[in-house]
């Protein structure tokens, strides 16, 4: 399987927030959003709408709530329960909270084939 980053990364202060993962060859759509409100607005309309992201991929720190919370709100939203999440962090601790907290926590920075373990070890953990 070939996982491939997004097409011309994210801006500053953006995050990638939710991918859709498609077929064997990981063909992956991201979807970035500015803040945790919006990441959260977008990932509850594809909820609604009945084509629910597969994955959220959180910062820890985002510019108007925790990646933390934004991934608390997540995994207590009913709508959002097919919806895998991992968390971005910058300490080990936090990948360590991450981990009690039930997200798939990553330290930042990240090499590409940690994170394309991570993303199988969220996706296989919401199956």
């Amino acid at each position: 399987m070939a996982l491939r980053p997004p097409a011309g990364g994210t801006a500053e202060g953006e995050v990638v927030v939710a991918v859709d993962v498609e077929g064997e060859g990981w063909e992956m759509k991201p979807v970035a959003a500015s803040s945790g409100a919006e990441a959260l607005d977008l990932l509850r309309a594809r909820a609604e709408a009945g084509d629910p992201f597969e994955l959220a991929v959180l910062d820890a720190q985002l510019p108007d709530l925790s990646g933390w919370e934004l991934a608390r709100r997540i995994h207590a939203d009913p709508s959002l329960a097919s919806t895998a999440a991992v968390l971005l962090t910058s300490t080990g601790e936090q990948r360590a909270a991450a981990r009690a907290a039930g997200v798939t926590g990553l330290t930042k920075p990240v090499r590409p084939s940690r994170l394309r373990c991570s993303l199988l070890e969220a996706l296989e953990g919401q199956r």
